[in-house]
């Protein structure tokens, strides 16, 4: 069987699902992010048992690490 290269497979137009984070609402996710980027005392173990309470039970401190490379909404 003949493999492709990572450019051949890149170019096939497939894309990834985005990061978990990214599925959020809004509202929560600005929450997360305001969380995360200000000098409030709150930090990922706290926002992922928030997340677990409001019905995300796949919330995890590596999902939620990914917003910091992203901007707010």
């Amino acid at each position: 069987m003949a493999s492709k290269s990572l450019e051949e497979f890149a170019s096939e137009g497939r894309k990834l699902p985005g990061a978990w984070i990214d599925t959020l609402p809004d509202e929560l996710y600005n929450q997360v992010w305001d969380a995360l980027n200000t000098d409030l005392p709150i930090g990922k173990i706290i926002i992922t048992r928030w997340l677990h309470s409001e019905g995300y039970p796949d919330a995890t401190q590596g999902k939620i690490a990914a917003i910091l490379t992203r901007d707010r909404r």
